[in-house]
């Protein structure tokens, strides 16, 4: 089974702002650029041998650009070696160094297999001592036992930031969104437009994706061919589910569940489904419309600029 990472982590690990620290602690407060220190301690809460302790190592290795140690922590069969480790650390610096150790949140294991999932967060570190966390995604890794060992299963993480997606496996087709899906919700609404427009992106179906951005914006088909070519993580996303719909005259915030996908059980597809998402839109000319091309353009790039 393969990884497929749910495009929150690249978009909450790179735009995300870091909280401010707090005057009235005392010193001063302006930023030090240094993250928090990777200890020991906090890996030896984890019992030895446990999935969670061996990503956690994982993590730290890779966190402490030690190649070399992090490519012995990857099941034999993937192939990863050291220098293959060391260039996407390279490539996704700008979505690594400021990470803190992650939190583990749930751990399931079902004989050799498990998976955990971590919450990750960036740490900065002030002149005063105190210690900012932000929380980002949360992540499921997978792994798998052997030789008595726990390793990671897949290299779906390091090849999402390093902007190296790898091809879902032949068996796993994605879905697209279905002409049913779509006919849940009535035309002229926020939703439907939402899924028209996600579908038409998903097909690579510029000119009809095009309709669905304000005139204003000056979008053509061409420019947005590019932007879906260089977003080609695009295409592992299956339907999003909607979860709500909030109309304000002509505005209106639908907010969905992204699903990405994350391998294949017996020739099916497995999805990482993501928190919770708000995209914004607007009525334009008596049509909902997205009014900007920020979520392709965050796919398309890394880092991202603001």
């Amino acid at each position: 089974m393969r990884m497929r990472l749910r495009t929150g982590v690249l978009t909450l690990l790179v735009m995300a702002p870091v909280a401010t620290g707090c005057g009235e602690l005392g010193g001063d407060t302006r930023p030090e650029q240094e993250t928090p220190t990777i200890t020991a301690g906090q890996i030896d809460r984890y019992e030895e041998g446990s999935p969670e302790r061996a990503f956690l190592e994982w993590f730290r290795d890779v966190h402490e650009k030690d190649a070399r140690a992090a490519a012995r922590l990857y099941a034999p069969s993937l192939g990863i070696g050291a220098a293959d480790v060391a260039r996407q650390r390279k490539a996704g610096a700008y979505a690594l160094d400021p990470l803190a150790l992650p939190l583990i949140r749930k751990v399931t294991v079902d004989g050799d297999t498990a998976r955990v999932r971590a919450r990750f967060r960036t740490g900065r570190v002030w002149p005063n001592g105190r210690v900012d966390y932000v929380p980002k995604e949360l992540v499921t890794f997978r792994l798998k036992r052997q030789n008595g060992r726990w390793l990671l299963a897949d290299n779906g993480f390091l090849a999402l930031v390093a902007r190296e997606p790898e091809q879902p496996p032949d068996e796993a087709k994605v879905p697209e969104i279905s002409r049913r899906q779509i006919e849940r919700y009535a035309p002229g609404t926020p939703a439907r437009a939402f899924l028209e427009w996600f579908r038409a992106t998903w097909r690579e179906d510029a000119r009809t994706a095009a309709r669905y951005y304000p005139p204003r914006l000056g979008l053509t088909p061409r420019e947005l061919a590019a932007a879906r070519r260089r977003a080609e993580i695009f295409g592992r996303f299956g339907p999003p589910r909607i979860v709500s719909e909030r109309v304000n005259g002509t505005l209106a915030v639908v907010t969905v569940r992204t699903r990405l996908l994350a391998g294949e059980e017996s020739g099916r597809p497995v999805f990482d489904v993501a928190a919770p998402t708000p995209f914004a839109m607007v009525k334009v000319d008596g049509r909902w419309r997205i009014p900007s091309n920020g979520f392709i353009e965050v796919l398309a790039r890394s880092p991202v600029q603001p």
